[in-house]
């Protein structure tokens, strides 16, 4: 394991688009596949339950290489929600392709999380999440 979290090894624990196999119930993400924005939305009884509700949300290539990231250390009021743009950390257009979206709650058991994977694709620019 990488001390700095700027890589992950995806081979061995991606195995499907839409497979979220320790998804807890009651998030969302979508649209799977996505063309401007790719939205997780996390309800409150899951982030509140327990004495840390910090989150730590990365998207990674296909390579393991660590795009963007997003911390949270607080409660927020009504869950989370994480919108992507397909951007990097520093600003730059990630091109179409296949993506590594790794969300950990330090609240669930284990602080193991969710990992997915999505595609983003060309298309007409939507503003919807439908």
């Amino acid at each position: 394991s990488n001390n700095s979290g700027s890589t992950v090894n995806v081979s061995s624990t991606i195995t499907g688009a839409a497979e979220t196999p320790s998804a807890p119930r009651g998030w969302r993400a979508y649209p799977n596949p996505f063309t401007q924005r790719f939205r997780v939305q996390i309800p409150d009884s899951l982030i509140a339950q327990g004495p840390d509700p910090s989150a730590d949300i990365r998207v990674y290539d296909m390579r393991g290489q660590l795009l963007r990231r997003w911390e949270y250390a607080v409660h927020l009021p009504g869950g989370l929600v994480i919108d992507w743009d397909g951007r990097t950390n520093t600003g730059r257009v990630a091109p179409t392709g296949w993506y590594i979206f790794d969300i950990r709650l330090h609240n669930w058991p284990g602080a193991q999380g969710i990992r997915f994977k999505m595609l983003r694709i060309r298309g007409v620019p939507s503003n919807t999440y439908d």
